[in-house]
């Protein structure tokens, strides 16, 4: 039997026989052998119990690791489905939509939150080697089992919100999706309230110039700590961290440490909140009246039955655009934050045998090697490990090819580079904006981005989303019109175009740029040489 190695990890074979490519969108960042042995055998499980809007289960591609990352196996062309056929399909899912809304807050109070209770418990009852391997069993069916929810909502989530796009351009053939998705904005969500929290505490210093000065300081943390009048404010940081700190600065990744452990990216965003030029509620206010009206205008140009169904179809859309985020949260970041805990336990365990040097060794281990070393069936060679790690730091740093092997007939041709001025990507937030361009490629980097400059990244996750209310526009290598970036720029009303191949390649930081985000088109203005 293969090991997790050999099985997830791109082989010659692989890559003379196959065609791969990689989605930044979602696993866009290295990963390290012990998240990828959770995270790919879960999905791939979740795969076997959805089905799709015609009842017929997803076909889930081969997936391999290189250098890392994430790439899918492309496979035979798939002739596009009939628009009308389509739109029928989603038409038989109505009354499935109507309740999407209570079915995930179920799911989160019945299954979710007491999961991640129940997981907190194995914390604190991890004190051998064979309650630790009881404990990593009982997380990996946690994986699979919060994996198979996770497909069970957000398939429904989006053929709702394609339903409703659907109907939109019915309605009205001369716009755009980009303008269907923009009504859509103002239906608060975890992230949000996560940066209203933030805000909150931004707010809470702004006439504090000493509270302010700490935050300047490299380690913002330890210089609060030093100031008695900063009592209140750390304070209400450790609320805000309770509640919403189950998140890392890029990706999601057992490896790195969560906003609850180390919340200096936390107030890397309040931070950025107080350099904002207007304040979150002023802004967010503004934001709910503008949709208010777009939305009174779509209705007035509506009448009959046309008014019926597109209302009706917005108010599941309106139902559902919250769940995008919220699923994130309880889920996507969640699920590898509270896992974290119980491996470090793990990993403690382990350095205090003899067994690892430290604690995180145990985050370069594959779930089957971990399994192996608790049972006593493996010791760990010198030096590999550490070696694991160097690779995983290289890779990290990398920009991954998007497309490896061999390429079919049907298969499209790898994007070729866009030497002109102008880079085309997919409208996701209208309007226009020029400004100077900031590359940011990690959390590291977040306090880089100034007030009213451009925000480059290859792609972005929640953790990012203050970054947005800073920003003049936003661009992305990668993503779609319900990606992140998309959705957070059209919540913050910032210009965004997504999918834009190579932009952080083909903008350097400093040129002056031209975002449109209506037209999907990014224009370099001023190159830095």
């Amino acid at each position: 039997m293969h090991s997790l190695e050999e099985q997830l990890t791109m082989s010659e074979e692989d890559l003379r026989t196959g065609f791969w490519t990689h989605d930044p969108s979602h696993l866009g960042f290295a990963m390290t052998p012990l998240f990828q042995s959770f995270i790919i055998p879960s999905v791939d499980q979740a795969f076997k119990h959805i089905k799709g809007a015609d009842g017929q289960p997803f076909k889930r591609n081969a997936v391999r690791i290189y250098h890392g990352y994430a790439y899918d196996q492309v496979g035979a062309e798939v002739t596009p489905a009939d628009p009308e056929q389509r739109m029928a399909e989603l038409d038989a899912m109505r009354p499935r939509f109507n309740s999407l809304r209570q079915d995930f807050d179920r799911i989160v109070e019945t299954e979710l939150l007491p999961g991640y209770r129940e997981l907190d418990e194995k914390v604190r009852g991890v004190r051998t080697r064979e309650e630790a391997l009881e404990g990593l069993q009982w997380l990996t069916e946690l994986n699979e089992r919060f994996w198979t929810l996770h497909m069970q909502i957000v398939m429904p989530v989006f053929m709702a919100q394609e339903w409703y796009e659907g109907v939109f351009l019915q309605a009205f053939p001369d716009r755009s999706a980009t303008d269907a998705h923009t009504l859509l904005v103002a239906a608060s969500n975890q992230f949000v309230e996560t940066d209203r929290a933030l805000a909150a505490l931004a707010e809470s210093i702004r006439e504090r110039p000493t509270l302010r000065q700490a935050l300047e300081d490299p380690d913002p943390m330890a210089r609060l700590l030093e100031l008695p009048e900063a009592a209140d404010f750390l304070g209400d940081l450790q609320s805000a961290m309770d509640q919403y700190g189950w998140r890392v600065g890029v990706g999601h990744d057992f490896y790195q440490p969560t906003w609850h452990e180390d919340p200096r990216l936390a107030l890397a965003t309040v931070r950025q909140f107080l350099s904002a030029d207007v304040p979150f509620e002023e802004r967010w206010q503004s934001i709910v009246s503008d949709q208010q009206a777009m939305l009174a205008a779509a209705l007035d140009a509506l009448a009959g039955e046309h008014r019926m169904r597109f209302k009706e179809a917005f108010d599941v859309a309106w139902a559902a655009r919250p769940i995008d985020e919220d699923h994130h949260f309880y889920i996507d970041a969640m699920l590898p934050a509270k896992s974290r805990p119980l491996l470090m336990k793990i990993g403690a365990l382990l350095q205090a045998e003899g067994r690892l040097t430290s604690a995180e060794q145990i985050f370069f281990l594959y779930r089957d090697e971990l399994e192996a070393l608790l049972a006593g069936r493996l010791r760990v060679e010198p030096g590999l490990l550490e070696s694991r790690k160097g690779q995983y730091q290289q890779y990290y740093n990398e920009t991954p090819p998007p497309t490896l092997g061999t390429p079919m007939k049907s298969s499209p041709a790898p994007t070729t580079t866009n030497e002109s001025p102008g880079l085309k990507g997919v409208s996701a937030s209208a309007g226009v904006f020029e400004g100077r361009a900031r590359i940011i490629a990690s959390a590291d980097d977040f306090s880089r981005l100034n007030p009213g400059e451009v925000l480059i990244a290859r792609t972005t996750t929640p953790s990012w989303s203050g970054l947005f209310a800073i920003a003049g526009a936003v661009v992305t290598n990668s993503g779609g019109i319900l990606s992140h970036a998309a959705t957070v720029a059209r919540e913050y009303r910032v210009p965004c175009v997504v999918a834009v191949p190579e932009a952080t390649e083909h903008i350097h930081d400093g040129d002056f740029v031209r975002v449109d985000g209506g037209l999907g088109m990014v224009t370099i203005l001023n190159p830095q040489s």
